[in-house]
């Protein structure tokens, strides 16, 4: 740093090294959970198959079929809330990442 304050640029060697090290820090596989992992994909599971729920409704034909596929729809959102919350306990809990 000069003496007024501004950063000067580093040699170009040292700029190599920082690099260097940044992409092999950010290279670095990261530890997976495989509870977070099996939550995941539990979560997607269920957010497809509402999403497919949800579909459903646009081509039905009676009042009493629609009556069923949001029954259907309201409990696979349900059961996507709940392993929502458990995914979001378990990476609060163990200190996991989303991504």
């Amino acid at each position: 740093m000069h003496a007024d304050g501004i950063l000067k640029q580093p040699s170009p060697v040292i700029y190599q090294i920082a690099l260097h090290c940044i992409a092999l820090h950010c290279m670095q596989p990261v530890s997976e959970c495989s509870e977070k992992e099996r939550l995941r994909r539990r979560c997607r599971a269920y957010l497809l198959a509402y999403w497919e729920m949800m579909h459903r409704l646009d081509h039905v034909s009676t009042h009493g079929e629609f009556e069923e596929a949001h029954e259907r729809a309201q409990g696979v959102r349900l059961l996507f809330l709940g392993a929502r919350a458990e995914l979001h306990s378990h990476m609060e809990q163990h200190g996991c990442e989303l991504f």
